[in-house]
């Protein structure tokens, strides 16, 4: 559960509509998870005003290696083939210059 439903539960904890303990029986998460979302509070709520993520994504990380993920994909939508580990690398750097 990303993004909308994380937001969702964060906006009625910071409101006090429930408690929270209340909150995480609504939502069927474990209040470990709660106070994850509510210490990355910041990092989520920017991650959706900024409109990076799509609103079923899981997780909140990005690839380190930005240019390589973009050849990766161009290269993939050219060859329409599947991929794996060490030959798309090499094809993605034979292609990509």
């Amino acid at each position: 559960m990303f993004s909308f439903g994380k937001a969702k539960i964060i906006e009625e904890v910071d409101k006090k509509v429930k408690s929270k303990a209340h909150t995480c029986r609504d939502y069927e998460i474990l209040s470990g998870s709660l106070y994850t979302f509510l210490k990355d509070k910041g990092a989520i709520i920017s991650a959706l005003t900024k409109g990076d993520f799509q609103p079923d994504r899981k997780r909140l990380k990005t690839t380190g290696y930005e240019e390589l993920d973009r050849c990766l994909h161009t290269w993939y939508k050219h060859c329409k083939t599947p991929i794996s580990g060490p030959t798309s690398i090499h094809n993605v750097a034979y292609h990509s210059y």
